[in-house]
């Protein structure tokens, strides 16, 4: 399940790449936690754990992905006791790819 390091996007002088909205899959985790961790304002989950969102909470989750790979993701879950709320986790967009409005 290695993870590979995200590019650098292209020159804003360039046409935007496509960054697609997707499921999480298992294989996003170790990236996801890399996002966390290199936010350097969330509260950062062990590893594993963010393969155990991907698996548990794909449902209610999201990863932005670029042609690289991973370049955001938000994680929540509906309250087993509430269905009627969703609680929004964590929040975490690359540096690089930070303004384009990802994280709304």
């Amino acid at each position: 399940m290695a993870a590979q390091p995200l590019q650098s996007p292209p020159d804003r002088s360039d046409p935007e790449p496509a960054i697609r909205l997707e499921r999480p899959r298992l294989e996003d985790g170790p990236e996801m936690w890399r996002l966390a961790r290199d936010s350097r304002v969330l509260d950062v989950n062990s590893p594993y754990s963010y393969v155990l969102w991907c698996r548990d909470f794909a449902d209610t989750s999201v990863v932005a992905r670029s042609a690289a790979g991973p370049c955001g993701f938000i994680t929540g879950y509906v309250r087993p006791a509430r269905p009627d709320t969703f609680f929004v986790w964590q929040v975490a967009v690359d540096h690089s790819f930070r303004g384009r409005g990802l994280a709304r």
